[in-house]
């Protein structure tokens, strides 16, 4: 398969898929799925209009949306999952209060643990994360403990453009 612009062949349906498509993201984190839909009402805060980037479950599990990106070898670009982290309460509140403020230069990333299954990759629950405030209202650069899991793998010496078309597809026809 070649890295054309302007989209790919799918493998799947066969048909052409208008592209490059180089983002996917959550609405959620997978914690959000566990709760029965009777109850999400009471015992999920995700404030989608206002800071649609932060979710409190239970008022216990906090979560962060952000950016997980993975190179994209041979191309100059990122393949980006939107991706949701767990926060400490310290943390969670910390990156909160910053949100619409400038992020101090200094402020350190947060530890947390990833909460979203990716497609392609083998399980990516609860692999550990450092959350990375950015300014300019930008979602916060996610980056992976760097292990042997195939995602830390990726993200430190990218991916290609064939896996980026298996991705897309998984999404697509999931």
């Amino acid at each position: 398969m070649t890295a054309p612009l302007d989209g790919f062949q799918c493998s799947t349906c066969g048909q052409w898929h208008d592209g490059p498509i180089l983002d996917v993201g959550h609405k959620y984190p997978d914690h959000y799925f566990d709760v029965p839909v009777s109850d999400r009402t009471r015992l999920i805060w995700c404030d989608n209009l206002q800071n649609p980037d932060f979710c409190v479950i239970d008022k216990k599990d906090r979560f962060i949306r952000g950016c997980l990106a993975l190179p994209i070898k041979g191309r100059g670009e990122e393949f980006v999952f939107g991706v949701w982290t767990s926060l400490s309460e310290t943390n969670f509140n910390r990156a909160f209060s910053l949100w619409r403020e400038e992020v101090p230069s200094d402020e350190p990333g947060y530890f947390g643990w990833l909460c979203n299954r990716l497609p392609t990759f083998e399980n990516t629950l609860q692999l550990k994360t450092h959350v990375h405030l950015r300014n300019g209202n930008l979602r916060p650069r996610i980056e992976l403990e760097p292990t042997n899991h195939s995602l830390a793998i990726a993200q430190r010496e990218g991916i290609s453009w064939e896996h980026v078309c298996r991705i897309i597809e998984h999404v697509v026809h999931p």
